[in-house]
């Protein structure tokens, strides 16, 4: 029995602390980024806040628009906000990621613990919990939609079908794209057994036509309405391409990249796509079928993003590095079992080439976790910080019956709980075409806000350029500069419309 051999019978054995590890971990990551989310969650906020006060899942209050794409997501945290307080939904949305973070590495150790792969499960979970980019997602609902998912999988193949559904049609309630998984569950029971999956159709479409009742009750579509905006948003060509710029974004924090300029390089961190080819590699000599499926899942996922010219955000490329660290795994197990087998070198060398291959595994993770720490650490992001103020000035210095002009209306409009125009189309559908055209100021013409918030640098020569504009300069006065000491971005500019202006800006 060589060290590997050695090292696994001393994991395996100790399997019974896993879940103990995941909370632990899962916990620790939850109270390190208390108080931190990205804008987008923050508008799933808003609609579950008016979900608690009894006004739907709408945005804005008395218009039939919900903005979140994540319907279950919004009526946990609801029910969550009428049980404790309202004002305590963004640090629900913290907790719900921490939950979902460990139930989604511990379905992949079970997963892994059912293939006999402990490694596999090992190594794609120290690559979740390591992410450096985990901060991008917390708060939102990837991670509760992917574990929904990966849980729904499991059950599948626990041949414990009827539950299986059920968890495909919450993932759908969590993101439209939840529907792949069942596709994918669908697709192998025919292609196994030869049979149709009459049993989770049913069940799926009995509870798809429920929530086609209940959906305009609660003030939302049956299906979100945002991806025709994030379709328009492609269209203008002010967002990069889907896989091209996730592609890019990864390489960032390998390289580095000038599209991504904040972001510090490791170059060590080039173990995980090295280990994920060597994992394809490894499937394909020996598939696994759970394996192979779960990857199909999230290889048609990337499909259709692509398919229907999704932009790129970071909270959709994250499924992309699951599968990466799924793929990982497979090939840390890999290297593994191919040590095993080098019996006719030295075993001084074979030990020297696993100890030299686990140094700098351990140093991937060793930076990925001291990146994690110091985004714990690290207040809250200066576009988190500056937007909050915003919020909080607007609610503090206006009617609220007012209306606020803006294009990142996450913070911005929870903490002002004013209603939000929105220049790139997410809460005023009749923008959207406009958008497509790459026409980012219609919406603050023809809506007229009483106030227009405006970014000294990013979308200066979209949305910025409106303040050249001689009927905006006639009509609208600066009333804040709001400061972010070391931010590129700011100050942040607020202008009020004057009391009685003429018809049309």
């Amino acid at each position: 029995m060589n060290q590997w051999e050695r090292i696994t019978v001393v994991c395996a054995q100790g399997t019974r602390w896993v879940p103990m590890v995941l909370f632990m971990l899962s916990l620790g990551l939850t109270l390190g980024f208390h108080g931190k989310a990205y804008d987008d969650a923050y508008i799933t906020y808003r609609c579950a806040r008016h979900l608690t006060e009894g006004h739907g899942l709408s945005y804005n209050i008395g218009e039939a628009i919900s903005a979140t794409t994540t319907p279950l997501l919004a009526i946990l945290l609801a029910g969550l906000g009428r049980w404790s307080s309202p004002e305590w939904i963004p640090a629900w949305g913290g907790v719900l990621s921490g939950l979902s973070l460990f139930a989604l590495t511990g379905l992949i150790w079970m997963h892994a613990r059912r293939e006999n792969q402990v490694w596999v499960g090992m190594v794609a979970v120290a690559w979740l919990f390591t992410c450096p980019f985990l901060e991008t997602v917390w708060g939102g609902e990837s991670l509760l939609a992917l574990a929904l998912s990966l849980g729904a999988f499991y059950l599948y193949f626990e041949h414990r079908h009827a539950l299986a559904a059920v968890l495909c049609f919450l993932a759908f309630l969590t993101r439209g794209e939840g529907l792949i998984p069942f596709g994918v569950m669908v697709a192998h029971k025919l292609w196994k057994e030869k049979r149709i999956a009459w049993e989770m159709i049913g069940i799926f479409v009995l509870m798809m036509m429920a929530w086609w009742f209940v959906a305009p009750r609660l003030g939302t579509s049956f299906m979100p309405k945002t991806l025709a905006v994030k379709m328009a948003q492609m269209q203008s060509g002010a967002w990069g391409p889907f896989v091209k710029t996730t592609l890019d974004w990864y390489r960032a924090y390998l390289i580095g990249s000038p599209a991504f300029p904040g972001i510090r390089p490791h170059p060590i961190w080039a173990m995980l796509p090295l280990l994920a080819v060597g994992g394809g590699l490894a499937w394909l000599v020996r598939p696994s079928e759970r394996w192979g499926w779960i990857l199909l899942w999230l290889a048609l996922y990337v499909a259709g993003y692509s398919i229907l010219a999704v932009p790129f955000y970071t909270w959709y490329s994250f499924p992309i590095f699951l599968a990466v660290a799924l793929l990982a795994g497979i090939g840390h197990q890999g290297v593994v079992e191919g040590l095993a087998r080098l019996r006719r070198i030295p075993a001084s060398l074979r030990i020297g080439m696993g100890w030299g291959y686990g140094l700098f595994l351990l140093l991937a993770f060793g930076v990925g976790a001291q990146s994690v720490i110091q985004s714990m650490w690290a207040p809250p992001s200066p576009a988190q910080r500056l937007y909050t103020r915003a919020g909080l000035w607007l609610r503090a210095n206006s009617a609220p019956a007012a209306s606020v002009g803006f294009f990142e209306i996450g913070f911005v409009g929870y903490y002002s709980d004013r209603r939000m125009v929105d220049p790139v189309g997410l809460v005023n559908p009749d923008v959207v075409p406009h958008v497509a055209r790459g026409d980012f100021t219609w919406a603050l013409r023809h809506y007229q806000p009483d106030y227009i918030v405006l970014t000294p640098v990013r979308w200066q020569d979209r949305i910025g350029r409106i303040r050249d504009e001689n009927d905006f300069k006639a009509h609208y006065e600066l009333v804040a500069a709001l400061e972010e000491p070391g931010y590129f971005d700011s100050p942040l500019a607020i202008y009020k419309k004057s009391a009685h202006p003429p018809p049309g800006l």
